[in-house]
């Protein structure tokens, strides 16, 4: 391969990939509504952007105090992993129609009171609550039956765990003030 193709190869890796993978870019074949990951959501308007997607084939990382509203995700179906970190969320009700997740991870969200918005979660491989000042409930996990590992810790106004007495088997658990 000569110099002259190696670099423009290389250009279109460096500039082209991070561009598609930043937009969510779907397979030509991939069915509407079939969005490919990772998706970082650090503003209102990436909350916007995603709403066009029903499944996501890779995490949502849903990070920043640029987002403050989850409304308008409703359709979302599916994702691998969820990732909500440092927001200005109160709550994660644009989250309704999540159904599958293969795990969640809700940290240092400071104002965030409730998980509302994850009842249709039923199974995840790992879950993390943590450091998340104002979290007060997390009833929206009741349906919960099944998870692998799970921490919940340092959510300083987390009164109960009793939301997650349905939940049947469980892998390794660390709880924590």
């Amino acid at each position: 391969m000569t110099t002259s193709i190696r670099r423009t190869i290389s250009f279109h890796l460096l500039v082209l990939l991070p561009l598609l993978a930043q937009a969510g870019c779907r397979a030509a074949d991939a069915a509407p509504g079939a969005c490919v990951g990772p998706i970082d959501v650090r503003s209102q308007d990436d909350v916007a952007a995603l709403a066009s997607c029903r499944t996501v084939d890779g995490d949502v990382r849903i990070t920043g105090s640029g987002v403050s509203d989850t409304r308008g995700l409703e359709g979302l179906t599916s994702v691998r992993y969820l990732i909500v970190v440092g927001t200005s969320l109160r709550d994660l009700s644009g989250l309704a129609g999540l159904r599958e997740a293969g795990g969640i991870t809700i940290a240092a969200n400071p104002v965030l009171e409730t998980l509302q918005g994850l009842e249709g979660i039923e199974a995840l491989d790992g879950l993390v609550i943590a450091e998340n000042d104002s979290l007060t409930t997390i009833a929206a996990l009741a349906g919960l039956q099944r998870a692998g590992e799970m921490t919940v810790a340092g959510n300083a106004r987390l009164a109960s765990l009793a939301p997650l007495s349905s939940l049947g088997q469980a892998g390794e658990l660390a709880l924590g003030r």
